[in-house]
């Protein structure tokens, strides 16, 4: 295993944000990129294997809830909060759990491909260590769909972990155990830190700053999540 490294995940549909997210990554980084295939295009396999390395997702034996599977009343409160799309982006959102666990970097940093990285990352890597397993900023969401009061919801877009921290294997199985009930990753994530309490660290909104909040020139990741 490499020291540090970023990995990323993808399919068909997002891999036309590829060459963006490379750009702006490669303008200020060269730690190495690992990309996951969530199901990319022969074009998207290629296009990845001449950046990084690309690894095939792997997932255990377990079926991820359809929309018929959840009860008509969470249903209807998933969709008004996510739109009628929500499904097929569900799909990958509880997928990311799994790629974290397939970095091969002993200190990982995830990103979405629509974070715009607008400068060197290497502060990301320095919140881990010294008893610290895992980093993400808080989540700007109004509305949070079956958390408890005392469940705090993060934003899984930028991500800084320690690839052997137990706490990715209590999110995997959270993502079995609780997605007939709470609607994405990031709800599940919030539940098992509540309930595992991690070796963990709030970032900085500055490092996952959400496009809502408008221009900030001392950003150093913006999302354009949406």
């Amino acid at each position: 295993m490499s020291e540090r490294g970023v990995i990323v995940g993808c399919d068909r549909e997002q891999e036309w944000l590829l060459p963006w997210w490379w750009e702006h990554y490669s303008t200020h980084n060269s730690y190495p990129v690992s990309f996951i295939d969530f199901g990319l295009s022969k074009e998207g396999k290629k296009w990845c294997e001449q950046k990084g390395s690309l690894i095939p997702l792997s997932l255990p034996h377990f079926s991820i809830s359809s929309k018929a599977d959840i009860l008509s009343s969470i249903r209807r409160s998933w969709e008004k909060r996510f739109g009628k799309e929500f499904w097929g982006h569900r799909l990958l959102w509880l997928k990311k759990p799994f790629a974290l666990l397939q970095s091969p970097y002993d200190w990982s940093l995830w990103t979405d491909l629509d974070c715009q990285i607008k400068g060197d990352v290497d502060p990301l890597f320095h919140t881990l260590g010294l008893g610290i397993d895992l980093a993400l900023a808080w989540d700007e969401a109004e509305t949070i769909d079956g958390l408890h009061l005392e469940e705090i919801l993060y934003n899984g877009g930028v991500i800084a972990f320690r690839s052997q921290s137990p706490i990715l294997r209590h999110w995997t199985d959270g993502i079995v155990k609780y997605q007939h009930l709470l609607p994405t990753d990031q709800e599940i994530l919030a539940r098992v830190i509540h309930l595992h309490k991690p070796p963990f660290l709030e970032l900085s909104p500055l490092f996952n700053w959400p496009r809502t909040w408008g221009e900030n020139p001392k950003t150093l990741i913006h999302h354009f999540f949406g």
